[in-house]
């Protein structure tokens, strides 16, 4: 038996004829504060986003191929809670549904929530 013509996906030049895709994504992590100013990064994903499509027409149908963003942290008080939900509302408003994911914990009890609009 000769070793070198299995297939064992263990990271070889050979994949057989699976195909492995790289995934694209931006990934912040910090509490929901102002300072964060994760609405800026959202508007530049957005901007980042249109450019990638145009210069990839291909993965344009495709939100499994296009690049996602996931933004995760916890909110402090009622007013960050707020502000998670300006941004789910801004994340919708610049069609980046399916391409975003949103999670928020509460660092002053227990309760989670967390929204992926895919």
């Amino acid at each position: 038996d000769d070793d070198d013509d299995d297939d064992d996906g263990g990271g070889g030049d050979d994949h057989g004829t699976a195909t492995h895709q790289r995934k694209h994504w931006v990934l912040s992590i910090g509490q929901f504060r102002p300072e964060k100013n994760h609405t800026l990064q959202i508007r530049a994903f957005a901007k980042m986003l249109t450019k990638f499509h145009r210069a990839h027409p291909n993965c344009s149908s495709s939100k499994e191929e296009a690049p996602k963003l996931i933004l995760v942290g916890s909110c402090r008080n009622q007013d960050d809670r707020d502000r998670v939900e300006q941004l789910r509302t801004l994340i919708t408003t610049l069609t980046l549904d399916g391409l975003s994911s949103l999670s928020s914990t509460s660092s002053s009890s227990s309760s989670s929530s967390s929204s992926s609009s895919s």
